[in-house]
């Protein structure tokens, strides 16, 4: 569960973190599709369905639940179903609260998540293709690939219905796949940043790392 927990936190960070690499150069026609795409959001929020799957096509792991992501570096990650589970970052500090365990984890971002493709969400597209092979995909979305080794993922696949972001696939190093479906989309509702801190209840083992 831990990995899957570092793999939700290091794909939203791709979506909510803005790079502080400044690059040049000229951008293709895709990414600055895709950067005119991203722009103008400041926040999302929805529902999502995540399946899991190894190299072999077996599912290894389904869920369900709710997100708010929110520059600059926001996130609240709440899965429903199978098991309740809470992640929330304010870009600084990362909690990840599990009832059943009764136990919260406490730990601070560094500068590792820099190594992350931090940058798409930006919306600048020569900050994207500076780190990004950008294309067009046969569904009409974008296919990012990483220019350098050691990334999080070999390729991540975004889907749009018009501006809307309705799902995101991620192929990453071990031949895994990722998919999350996204649904009762909104581009509008902004949160206080106390929304994106958690106080963990009175009774709760609390893990600093």
């Amino acid at each position: 569960m831990t990995m899957i927990r570092n793999q939700l936190l290091a794909l939203w960070l791709t979506l909510i973190m803005s790079s502080c690499v400044l690059a040049t150069g000229t951008s293709t026609a895709a990414g600055h599709d895709l950067a005119e795409r991203l722009k103008p959001l400041q926040a999302i929020s929805g529902k999502f369905s995540q399946v899991m799957k190894d190299s072999e096509g077996e599912v290894l792991s389904e869920s369900e639940g709710s997100f708010q992501v929110q520059r600059p570096g926001m996130l609240r990650w709440e899965t429903v179903e199978p098991f309740p589970q809470l992640l929330v970052t304010n870009g600084k500090t990362l909690w990840m609260f599990d009832p059943d365990l009764e136990q919260v984890t406490i730990s601070t971002l560094t500068n590792q998540l820099d190594q992350t493709p931090a940058v798409i969400f930006s919306g600048d597209p020569a900050r994207i293709e500076a780190r990004f092979e950008v294309s067009y995909n046969k569904s009409g979305g974008f296919s990012l690939r990483p220019r350098q080794t050691g990334s999080q993922f070999q390729q991540l696949d975004l889907f749009f219905e018009e501006q809307t972001l309705v799902s995101m696939w991620i192929l990453d190093g071990f031949g895994q796949e990722t998919e999350f479906s996204f649904t009762a989309m909104q581009t509008d509702r902004m949160q206080s940043p106390a929304y994106f801190t958690f106080d963990p209840p009175e009774g709760i083992d609390v893990l600093i790392q």
